[in-house]
Formats: C-alpha cells, structure tokens, sequence
C-alpha cells in the first residue's frame, strides 16, 4: 500500500523484481522507483518515514487497545488508506495554491500529465514486457481499520534533512566564543 501512495501521489512508478543470487542459491524480491531524481529522493525519504511511522503508531494502538497480531494488518492498512485520504484531501487544496502562484488548475494538472506520460513512456523503454497487477486491500478487523484511519489522517510528513552543516560546538560563525 506504500508504494500505491507513492506511485499515485510523488510522480514515480515502482516496479517489483527479483533477484536471483547464484552464489547464495536464493531469490531476493526487489523494488525499483523510476522518476526523476528529485522524485525518487522524495519517494524513497517518504517510504521510510511511512514505514517508521507505521510501524510506531502500531504500538502505541497495540498498548492502547489490547489488540493482538490479527488485528496488525488492518489496523496498518487503515493507517495508510487514512493518510492517503489526507493526501487526496490536500491535492484539492494545491490546485487552488497553484492558482494563486500565478497557474491555473487546469495548467497544473497539464504539465503533470505530461510528466506522467515522459514517465510512462521511459518505464515502457526499460521494461517492454511490464504487467500490472492489482491487490486486494482486506482488512478482517473494522474497528482496527477504523481507529488506522483516523490515525493515518494525522501523519504530517515534515521536511527531510539534505545537508549536515557539521558539528560547530560553541562556535560562532564569525569564528568568535
């Protein structure tokens, strides 16, 4: 389900493989994000904040709850779809946000389009013989699902860090204490 959000909301396609390692006589599964590099950074930053988070909050609603391992899945998958909703929700907002940076809805969605096609049309290139599949989304515990939703609608993903400026102790920048 991550990477449904990822490949429905950050502009990267995600393409599942295997690896076969002859030395270790085993197959490894594999994922590879297709997309620029600013979105693949992106994507992948996203993944794991997901992954952490909802990996997180599952313990909390775990202690919370009282719930068992059966109720894990759905309550994980409730998480999800609940942060996707808040991103759909927020898609809406960011037409009007780019209209008032000077583009229209319409504009914005068209230069989005376009960047989906040059996307579509490089994965076609490197795997000409891709398949799509679709999973189910069962979750067997309603209430879990439920109390996932509304927890995933509060994930705020903040902004990641691209640089460390290093340690400067007590320094200050004009090289005085």
């Amino acid at each position: 389900m991550i990477f449904s959000i990822l490949t429905q909301d950050f502009f990267v396609r995600a393409v599942f493989t295997s690896i076969y390692d002859a030395k270790e006589l085993t197959e490894y599964k594999a994922v590879e994000l297709l997309g620029t590099r600013e979105n693949v950074l992106m994507a992948e930053y996203v993944y794991h904040f997901l992954f952490n988070t909802v990996q997180r909050l599952w313990v909390e609603y775990r202690t919370r709850s009282g719930k068992g391992a059966k109720a894990r899945r759905s309550y994980m998958l409730g998480v999800l779809s609940g942060f996707r909703d808040k991103l759909t929700a927020q898609g809406q907002t960011a037409d009007l946000a780019a209209a008032a940076s000077g583009l229209n809805a319409v504009q914005c969605r068209a230069l989005i389009r376009q960047g989906d096609r040059a996307l579509a049309t490089y994965v076609g290139h490197r795997y000409p013989r891709l398949a799509s599949k679709r999973w189910g989304s069962g979750h067997g515990d309603r209430s879990s699902f439920a109390a996932g939703v509304t927890d995933g609608g509060s994930i705020t993903i903040h902004r990641g860090l691209t640089h460390q400026s290093g340690n400067r102790g007590l320094r200050l920048p004009g090289g005085k204490i």
